[in-house]
């Protein structure tokens, strides 16, 4: 964005940013709940203010001042298949849909001076390998990654190496602009967010937050920056980073509508609208929105992880632990990370299958990655319903000893389980915390 250019309000942008994607009067009233009457004035504004003398060159100022700026910075890969043999063809093929279904890269025909190169070639007994290399410049690279001998031809195979490549360019993206102090432009800013994400300890979401709040004031009307300002609110949330007040929720319910009306191509603004209907317990609309999610791109990790939870909550256990299922055969290191027995945990404790809850859970705890303090939770609800006395004196201290450090956190959560389980699910639970004596954060009536 030119800072010398005219300073437009909030709502001006999102019109300009509608009529950019060729939105009619009537389309645009009725994305934004407006009338008719409102957003030709809104218009008529908009063109007096910028000189201009139509639609059209609004939409190319706009695309000029807000647009370019950010999309010209996405990460440019350039595949080569080296191989001859028709499983390389076939694999490069399925690969290239897959990466092209990424939002934060493009897939270049030839790299300039700086970007990735991804070369997959003939490997013994008709597999394929795969090299991916960082175009430092035109005179300097260095292999980035060397991936093993592939049998290919599962569509699994072909997802998990392509969001496999993807994590790996964002996490040397990261590294380039580690130490870097000024706020890098556009795509640059949001792989060192979605960097962070994966990792989310509190330093890591707080400095996510704190790039999401410039670059939202950078790029006001990109709907991107939106669907990740979502992820990073919900994560901080989780987390025990921020606070869930209602204010707080709110802005994570705008940059979900807001992202989802200008972005309905987007798997990320799906991805946020997703967690809009959680919180507001439309189970139902969560479910349509992260297999819209999915539909776009079948490789995003969160959307799978996602899926399990919202098909619980909508009462489709077995269902639910198939996607985990899936969600493993995709990303193994679902495993390692525990995140796949802290979803299975939920699906069986929604379900009243205690034991197997417990189990998941015991698994899943012992993982730093999870949620410490909502398993815990779990586990307790779970000792209250057995009856188990010395569990619950066990986990009623763990917790404790959580709140004296992370209050926040136990707050949030007993926020959000109020804000998406069912009500009568969730006055069960909380009746569980009280009757064990921990402290109600949170009124679930």
């Amino acid at each position: 964005m030119d800072n010398d250019s005219p300073q437009l309000s909030e709502r001006q942008l999102e019109i300009l940013a509608l009529v950019s994607k060729g939105c009619s009067n009537p389309d645009i009233a009725k994305l934004l709940n407006l009338s008719q009457n409102t957003v030709k004035t809104h218009l008529s504004n908009i063109l007096k203010q910028l000189d201009l003398s139509n639609r059209t060159e609004a939409s190319v100022w706009f695309e000029q001042h807000y647009r370019s700026a950010a999309i010209d910075d996405q990460m440019p890969l350039q595949l080569i298949c080296s191989g001859q043999q028709q499983t390389s063809s076939q694999f490069s093929t399925a690969l290239t849909d897959a990466l092209a279904r990424f939002e934060l890269i493009h897939l270049a025909q030839l790299l300039s001076s700086t970007g990735y190169l991804l070369q997959i070639e003939d490997a013994p007994e008709q597999r394929s390998r795969l090299v991916l290399t960082y175009q430092e410049s035109s005179a300097q690279h260095y292999v980035l990654w060397t991936g093993p001998a592939i049998q290919t031809g599962a569509t699994e195979t072909v997802l998990h190496y392509a969001a496999l490549i993807v994590a790996k360019m964002q996490g040397n993206q990261a590294t380039l602009n580690r130490g870097n102090t000024a706020l890098p432009s556009g795509f640059e800013a949001l792989y060192s967010v979605e960097f962070k994400l994966r990792h989310r300890s509190v330093s890591q979401l707080i400095d996510a937050r704190q790039i999401m709040v410039q670059l939202q004031r950078r790029y006001p009307q990109w709907p991107l920056m939106h669907s990740v300002n979502v992820l990073v609110i919900y994560a901080s949330l989780i987390e025990g980073y921020l606070e869930a007040t209602p204010e707080r929720l709110a802005e994570m319910t705008a940059s979900a509508q807001q992202a989802c009306n200008m972005a309905p191509d987007s798997a990320y603004a799906h991805l946020a609208f997703t967690l809009y209907c959680i919180i507001s317990r439309r189970h139902g609309e969560a479910l349509i929105h992260i297999q819209q999610a999915l539909l776009i791109n079948p490789a995003l990790e969160y959307g799978l992880f996602l899926l399990g939870q919202v098909q619980a909550l909508n009462g489709h256990y077995q269902e639910a632990l198939q996607s985990y299922d899936r969600y493993l055969a995709i990303f193994p290191e679902g495993t390692h990370s525990g995140r796949s027995y802290a979803g299975k945990a939920l699906i069986h404790y929604l379900a009243g299958q205690y034991t197997e809850a417990k189990n998941q859970a015991s698994q899943a705890i012992l993982y730093n990655q999870t949620v410490q303090a909502g398993l815990q939770m779990v586990l307790l609800s779970v000792a209250v319903r057995e009856s188990d006395s010395a569990q619950i004196a066990a986990i009623t201290q763990q917790l404790q000893q959580q709140m004296a450090s992370n209050a926040m956190q136990l707050a949030n959560i007993q926020t959000l389980v109020a804000a998406v389980m069912p009500p009568t699910e969730a006055q069960r639970f909380f009746a569980d915390l009280a009757a064990a004596g921990l402290p109600i954060a949170h009124n679930p009536g």
